[in-house]
């Protein structure tokens, strides 16, 4: 049986923060998500999709775990995964940091190394947090095991292997290959991750989430950072509402001001 582990992320959108608690944590030097809606990013939403279709194809021959960081109310997101089909469901009781993806993936391999080996590692490209691209190719390293970035599609052989689509520089790469293997997704279209039905989530309700506690020790050494300077940049665009009776009178002020104007 082939064993996938598929690593995720929930994370907060920024731009949903108002402008006064953006101000407010320029201020303090902290600023608070907490009352932001958690969300899958969208690059590990991508990838379990596509571990889930790859599944679809032989369910009985695939093992499926599901990875993520944070606390409690991630569980939400792994209860969903179970309803989905997922066979195991971990949470790592901390987060990482975001800026430091050594501390990620020296965390995923010791989580690796702990359990049972894994065939095929799935991992979204990059995250709206940390957005740094390399946490994929850096648990591939400790882990030591071949690496291959910007899936799109993948299916499995019935001899064991990979069948996997790319994107590369001159187009699109098809190819087949051995496993073991860490694989990265982005950001593919048409990949929400499907819904399941009521009656798949009661049946879901009662699986147990495995929490393993959230070691940072690694032997990643963390760098000292202190931010020195935080800006809000304002993105809003210059913009005016013209207005009118109807519109023959809106075309005709943009038509007096923008264009005869212009002559």
């Amino acid at each position: 049986m082939l064993k996938i582990l598929n690593c995720f992320k929930n994370t907060y959108d920024p731009d949903t923060m108002p402008e006064a608690d953006w101000l407010s944590g320029i201020s303090s030097g902290e600023f608070d998500f907490s009352g932001l809606k958690s969300q899958i990013d969208p690059c590990s939403e991508s990838g379990l999709e596509l571990t889930l279709r790859a599944a679809d194809e032989n369910r009985a021959a695939v093992s499926l775990t599901g990875l993520t960081f944070g606390p409690a109310a991630s569980d939400k997101t792994l209860r969903t995964l179970y309803a989905l089909g997922f066979d195991e469901c971990v949470r790592i009781d901390g987060r990482p940091d975001p800026f430091y993806p050594e501390q990620t993936a020296k965390v995923i391999a010791g989580f690796c190394g702990d359990s049972e080996d894994y065939d095929l590692i799935v991992l979204g490209a990059q995250s709206q947090d940390g957005n740094n691209r390399k946490t994929p190719y850096l648990l591939a390293e400790y882990l030591g095991m071949p690496f291959v970035q910007n899936v799109t599609e993948y299916s499995l052989t019935e001899e064991g292997r990979i069948r996997i689509t790319r994107e590369v520089a001159e187009g699109i790469c098809e190819e087949t290959r051995d496993l073991p293997l860490v694989i990265s997704v982005g950001d593919v279209p048409e990949t929400l991750l499907r819904v399941p039905a009521l009656l798949q989530r009661k049946d879901a309700s009662g699986r147990e989430i495995k929490v393993v506690p959230f070691a940072p020790d690694t032997g990643a050494d963390i760098p000292a950072i202190e931010v020195e300077k935080i800006e809000y940049v304002d993105q809003s665009r210059a913009g005016e509402m013209i207005t009118g009776e109807g519109p023959e009178e809106i075309a005709k002020v943009i038509y007096e001001r923008f264009i005869q104007g212009q002559k």
